[in-house]
């Protein structure tokens, strides 16, 4: 239970950090979204991380809809959200 907590911790203060800047939101969403569909990939393997953290049953599903959404929005900002033109100096 203390390492489920202490990586949501670290994924809450990230994504509070990540927020302050466009280039570094997008990367927040993305590399959640490959953390998270990894962990649900191993999920459909295995219960358990390391025989320490429960990744099994109801818990793929959350991983996996987590990364579609995380990096579903990492790619709209990629893709389709307006762009900023360069300052000029």
């Amino acid at each position: 239970a203390l390492l489920i907590a202490g990586q949501a911790l670290f994924s809450g203060v990230w994504g509070v950090i990540a927020g302050r800047g466009e280039r570094a939101s997008v990367t927040y969403a993305l590399g959640s979204g490959v953390a998270y569909l990894c962990l649900g990939v191993l999920g459909l393997f295995t219960d358990s991380l390391l025989g320490m953290v429960p990744i099994g049953g109801y818990d793929v599903v959350l991983h996996l809809v987590l990364a579609v959404v995380l990096a579903g929005c990492g790619f709209w900002a990629l893709w389709f959200a307006p762009q900023r033109a360069p300052a000029r100096a």
